[in-house]
């Protein structure tokens, strides 16, 4: 899991490096000691019902300041996405909507998974001949990507969390039924020097306010280990917004939830913090709990990350010939 104006009225925000969170409206609670923000926290997943999707998702920040930004979006993920695309298709060099790149650059990353031999379930399984060519490192330019799905319509989004789990920007946003297990990722990766306070976001999801802005994604599980761990699930920003430019925090989305409260008088969206000074405790308290690195990330992470490594450094030697 994972960072990054304030747009109302109609005004739009850019993607920039600004780190602040500035809604007014969102209700942010701080706490002093851990088993205080564990006790709130708990009380929050009180009310899941775990036979239903309505309920509390969390996730871990390890800066309190960061802000809730799909790694695609952000000034480093946004790059590699470009690079990798325009490896496969020179026609994307002055294209500024980021979901061209995107389909392109994950499904030539899901090519390369399966050319080392990570079969990805339902992804070109049919007519492989069609999609794959005989180029042993790479395919050429054009070479079509159905992993979008069968009619090229609607992306296939259990694909997506599986580039997102291992390593390849997407703007899919990390969330987990668990908020034990947000409170992981509010630690790994360790907080940066500067941070005063980690964070974990809450969110309230109803399907009845579901509406056009933002929608939660529950992808199937399949052979994404990962995802299985974390307990995890994505939020997705809508798309209008992203390519006008407004941040999930300025989002009508956003600033609705921060009003609307539940039974027992939260808020859909609220964001809990904990002092860095409490970090080693918090880990401690992790450990107790049997949530470490090995559980989170089970096998075969290792392996795919270090496949991921390489696909990102040849695209990288790539580019930089240009």
């Amino acid at each position: 899991m994972d960072e990054q104006g304030r747009a109302g009225g109609g005004v739009r925000a850019n993607f920039t490096e600004g780190r602040r969170c500035m809604n007014d409206n969102l209700n942010v609670v701080d706490t002093n000691s851990v088993q205080e923000l564990i006790d709130k926290l708990q009380e929050l997943s009180n009310e899941n019902d775990p036979l239903k999707d309505k309920g509390w998702y969390f996730r871990g920040q390890a800066d309190s300041t960061w802000k809730l930004l799909p790694s695609a979006l952000r000034k480093d993920g946004k790059q590699l996405i470009k690079e990798i695309a325009r490896v496969f298709n020179d026609e994307l060099k002055n294209e500024t909507n980021i979901y061209p790149h995107l389909r392109i650059a994950i499904g030539a990353y899901l090519w390369y998974l399966d050319k080392n031999d990570l079969h990805i379930d339902g992804y070109n399984n049919e007519n492989k001949e069609t999609y794959y060519y005989k180029d042993p490192k790479y395919p050429p330019r054009g070479v079509r990507y159905d992993w979008w799905n069968k009619n090229g319509i609607e992306p296939c989004f259990d694909h997506i969390a599986l580039a997102q789990h291992y390593g390849i920007p997407t703007t899919f946003l990390d969330w987990t039924r668990s908020y034990r297990k947000a409170l992981f990722f509010a630690v790994n990766p360790e907080p940066p020097k500067d941070a005063k306070k980690i964070a974990v976001w809450a969110h309230f999801y109803d399907p009845e306010y579901r509406g056009e802005y933002h929608e939660f994604i529950n992808p199937p599980r399949g052979n994404n280990t990962c995802l299985r761990a974390q307990e995890g699930i994505f939020t997705l920003q809508n798309s209008v917004d992203v390519r006008e430019g407004i941040t999930f925090e300025n989002s009508k989305y956003f600033t609705d939830h921060v009003k609307i409260s539940d039974q027992n008088g939260h808020k859909h969206i609220e964001k809990y913090t904990l002092p860095v000074s409490e970090v080693e405790k918090l880990e401690a308290k992790l450990n107790e709990w049997g949530i470490t690195r090995e559980t989170m990330f089970p096998e075969p992470y290792e392996r795919i990350r270090a496949i991921t490594k390489e696909f990102v450094e040849e695209i990288r030697k790539r580019t930089s010939k240009k």
